[in-house]
């Protein structure tokens, strides 16, 4: 497979930008300010190019992306599903799971996102247990299932 092209890695945006983005996450959506700056400090800025591939179906997942600028479209089985754009985000089971994706998720436009890598997120929550807890509790609310 060629290697995608990744237009540039942007100046890492304030802080306070990436938290607000992060606080729009459901899965982010219990911690606290000061939490979220510690996620915050687990992302990377990427600018991407048009038919940049974020995500390809049936590969493992590694990472969660929010957009910030751009368009993505999700395929599943080369059927559209939807397009997302600024404030929407993927992979966020894929965080935690490692799974294989769903859907592929391509940019249509250059696009901006911000990333958290697997790896770096589990750093992030041995450093900061309480994240690890607070993610796993949004996540369990967002996961339809029988009751108890």
């Amino acid at each position: 497979m060629a290697a995608q092209k990744v237009v540039r890695r942007n100046a890492r945006p304030r802080v306070d930008e990436i938290v607000e983005v992060l606080g729009d996450v459901p899965i982010f959506g219990g911690c606290s300010r000061r939490e979220l700056r510690r996620v915050a400090e687990a992302v990377e800025t990427r600018e991407l190019a048009t038919g940049h591939v974020l995500t390809r179906e049936g590969e493992p997942g590694r990472e969660f992306a929010a957009i910030v600028e751009g368009r993505v479209e999700v395929r599943r089985k080369g059927r559209k599903l939807r397009e997302l754009g600024p404030g929407d985000w993927l992979g966020e089971i894929a965080l935690l799971t490692g799974g294989q994706r769903t859907a592929t998720a391509a940019t249509v436009e250059p696009t901006r996102v911000l990333l958290i890598r697997g790896g770096m997120f589990r750093a992030l929550v041995e450093r900061t247990p309480s994240i690890a807890y607070k993610v796993l509790e949004r996540v369990a609310s967002l996961v339809p299932g029988e009751p108890c």
